[in-house]
């Protein structure tokens, strides 16, 4: 593994690139991340009172808990870097996408990896076949 110094920091020349974004793998990280910050937005809604539920009924909140924050941020922060460096929108698009994205945080990177990420995905995917 090659590391490559940006800043003050060595990093994996990998995540320098911008393949991952549009690997499988990332695909399908970033659908499962999508559904993290719904699966939160809902809990968060629902306001549901889980003090006075036993142990095996608040498992799975706990367990959505740990891995929502990963989800959101994760998705977050790759659909900034997709805008940045790999989404070929037209004009209009792109700037309404960057106020998206700049406003809508984590629900913004939902609502732009619905219509932006998963579209352009999927030409991608059309090309190579």
């Amino acid at each position: 593994m090659q590391f490559k110094r940006v800043g003050f920091v060595w990093l994996p020349s990998r995540l320098l690139e911008d393949d991952w974004l549009i690997s499988k793998w990332t695909r399908r990280l970033f659908f499962l991340s999508a559904l993290c910050v719904l699966i939160f937005t809902a809990e968060f809604f629902l306001n549901i009172d889980t003090s006075r539920m036993s142990f095996w009924q608040r498992l799975p909140f706990g367990l959505t808990g740990l891995v929502e924050p990963f989800g959101t941020i994760f998705i977050w922060l790759g659909m900034w870097r997709y805008w940045v460096r790999l989404d070929n929108s037209v004009r209009w698009l792109k700037r309404t996408s960057f106020l998206l994205l700049l406003v809508g945080f984590w629900w913004g990177s939902v609502i732009y990896y619905f219509a932006v990420y998963v579209p352009q995905m999927a030409r991608v995917k059309a090309r190579t076949e």
